[in-house]
């Protein structure tokens, strides 16, 4: 070739290069802002997932700290029952103390599996505001065990 052909031949490819680099260089930002949509997108599910799932977690260990109390109040209730009708002799004195015993003793084992829950999540660092939905559910019970 002459050198004056290989002059604008190479003039025409630097052309077509240079308008082809914005081009590109566009279409890799929109794939990276793409992708890092689909990240945030996947990390937002993951939290909410994880949220959902303390809260479930925890709403079961509500829900069984009520139903151990309401045992416990039952079998307390059914005792004073007892002693008010002067049945407290034999079978039914010792089933009535058993009763009692075993509400107990369901209630402590519920509320130290809530006082390890609660420990477990202070170090795990579960997604903010995973707890208020679930005391909002159960008025009350919160400061309840808090209390105990």
């Amino acid at each position: 070739m002459q050198p004056g052909v290989t002059l604008v031949v190479s003039a025409v490819l630097a052309a077509l290069s240079l308008s082809v680099a914005p081009r590109a260089a566009a279409e890799s930002e929109a794939v990276s802002l793409h992708e890092r949509s689909l990240r945030a997108t996947t990390i937002e599910h993951e939290r909410e997932t994880e949220r959902k799932s303390w809260q479930n977690e925890y709403r079961r260990l509500l829900s069984s700290y009520l139903t151990a109390r309401d045992r416990a109040a039952l079998s307390r209730n059914a005792w004073r029952s007892l002693r008010k009708r002067h049945r407290l002799r034999g079978d039914a004195r010792i089933e009535a103390r058993t009763a009692i015993e075993d509400s107990r003793a369901e209630l402590a084992a519920v509320i130290d599996a809530i006082d390890r829950f609660q420990a477990r999540a202070r170090v795990e660092q579960p997604p903010p505001g995973w707890r208020y939905q679930v005391e909002d559910e159960f008025p009350g019970i919160a400061r309840e065990i808090a209390s105990r």
